[in-house]
């Protein structure tokens, strides 16, 4: 804003004065003009003609001008730069403002979109995130059991963008984390912003959700890699229609490359997330994210957390942190019997600074859960270098750890491939029947974005370039996974029993 306000004083000035240039270069011309036509004055030869002199002001004139005018139309058109792919999108702040009803705004004064975000403890802590283009002073959430009584009603966090970069309209991110619920309960909610000490309301639609039970199994769905490309809808209608308790996206969810300037992008698919992630019987599917490269400024890992500042602000997953705060490896005890630990992939976070967090988790409040884990760049690629730095990293700092805890399941993305691992455990892999050892490598994130090419390696049982989402049920017995497409057809399926009891 600062900047606008001084490239405004200075093109005033610097139009004012050569406003007084052209007025007096005028009046020497006309008072010379009328001298030397009254006198019969000839200019000698070798002297430049008035005319010759008058047309270099000019033309320096009009070199000021121009310059001036570029600057003004340079600093426009680059200022709030948002260049992004899959699919490619080019615009500026100007842009922006000339087209006001561009994708990513939506009518003041009224709740743009509302989504759930999963929270570790989901049997009892939800976490509500919605949208405003208008400042309010205040903004809640109202809670309501499935029959209609009143319960509580929760303050939520307010936080615009336009504090980190200045945009034409405001971009108001509100957070409502909701504590202390009963587990394996349908609830209801409205929520509201307020502004002249509740004179003026914005109220919402109710909608409904359900806490998870403490047993029993849990149903979800897994993918990466989705994108902005129109057709992304497909891939979660696909998968919320199996109603399935939450969906988790392993990174790269709109390829906005850590740009505040492209946080449309994040408007318009919590928008089109809140139309259609809904189950059968109504109820809104939580999302779950991992951090991935495209999360983070110009798509790069061994970034820094303000680096990925719309990711933070966007998604929320830990009680009692918010933004920059937050930590983007945490932990989620779907039941008693099924935990999943979300990590950072080196975008952020080093792989070897997780690793005592991850023995902590998995020897202590985890340790008699089957363990999953979810991260974006594989640990066995499907379509980029094996001798890939992350690759290596992370065979060297979370390999072993997978099979020391026992994991059966663990999903990778980045590669933009279907595929599926054979049974792994410390790096070799396992023959013969599934006795319930070993690790399966489920990736590789291509619920929106193709690779061209897919490079098989002895580690992969599947592998094939088609868009997909994989439907998991984890439950007493062991895990049962489907891969479908973006049309709900199913085409690849796998069960695994228990680890062995040591």
């Amino acid at each position: 804003m600062v900047s606008i306000i001084l490239t405004t004083i200075f093109t005033y000035f610097s139009c004012k004065y050569i406003i007084d240039i052209l007025q007096s270069e005028y009046k020497k011309v006309k008072l010379l003009h009328d001298e030397r036509t009254h006198s019969g004055y000839t200019s000698p030869t070798n002297s430049v003609p008035l005319y010759q002199k008058s047309s270099i002001n000019f033309v320096l004139i009009f070199a000021l001008l121009l310059m001036n005018f570029s600057n003004i139309i340079m600093f426009g058109y680059h200022h709030g730069l948002c260049w992004c792919y899959y699919p490619e999108h080019f615009s500026t702040t100007l842009t922006r403002y000339l087209k006001p009803q561009s994708p990513g705004t939506c009518e003041r004064d009224q709740i743009c979109f509302a989504v759930l975000n999963l929270s570790e403890n989901p049997q009892t802590d939800v976490i509500i995130k919605f949208f405003t283009q208008t400042s309010f002073d205040t903004s809640h959430v109202e809670l309501f059991s499935d029959d209609g009584r009143r319960l509580q009603k929760i303050k939520c966090r307010m936080v615009n963008l336009n504090q980190y970069q200045w945009e034409v309209y405001d971009r108001w991110i509100h957070t409502c984390q909701v504590l202390g619920l009963n587990e394996g309960t349908k609830y209801r909610f409205v929520i509201s912003a307020e502004s002249d000490g509740g004179h003026y309301m914005v109220k919402d639609k109710t909608r409904r959700f359900k806490t998870f039970n403490k047993s029993g199994g849990v149903v979800f769905a897994s993918g990466g890699d989705l994108g902005a490309e129109n057709q992304v809808m497909d891939i979660i209608v696909a998968a919320s229609n199996s109603s399935p308790d939450f969906i988790l996206i392993g990174g790269d969810v709109v390829y906005d490359d850590g740009m505040l300037s492209c946080s449309s992008r994040w408007y318009n698919f919590l928008r089109d997330y809140d139309r259609v992630a809904v189950t059968k019987e109504g109820l809104m599917i939580p999302l779950l994210t991992s951090i991935g490269n495209h999360e983070a400024k110009y798509g790069l890992f061994g970034s820094k957390a303000i680096d990925a500042l719309p990711y933070l602000v966007f998604m929320n997953h830990q009680i009692g942190k918010y933004d920059t705060d937050q930590s983007l490896f945490h932990s989620h005890l779907l039941t008693d019997k099924c935990s999943l630990l979300v990590l950072d992939s080196g975008v952020v976070n080093k792989h070897k600074h997780q690793v005592n967090w991850m023995k902590d988790m998995w020897s202590g409040k985890l340790s008699t859960t089957k363990k999953m884990a979810v991260y974006h760049a594989p640990l066995y690629p499907s379509s980029s270098d094996v001798v890939d730095d992350m690759v290596l990293k992370g065979k060297t700092h979370w390999g072993p750890l997978f099979s020391s805890y026992n994991l059966s399941i663990v999903f990778e993305n980045h590669d933009h491939t279907y595929s599926r691992s054979k049974r792994i455990y410390n790096g070799q892999i396992i023959q013969g029947h599934d006795n319930g050892y070993g690790t399966v490598f489920l990736g590789d994130g291509a619920m929106g974005v193709l690779y061209p090419q897919a490079i098989k390696s002895p580690f992969h049982q599947e592998l094939k370039i088609k868009k997909h989402i994989f439907i998991v049920r984890c439950h007493d017995d062991g895990f049962e996974m489907k891969a479908v497409d973006d049309k709900g057809v199913t085409f690849d399926e796998m069960s695994r029993p228990n680890w062995p009891k040591s």
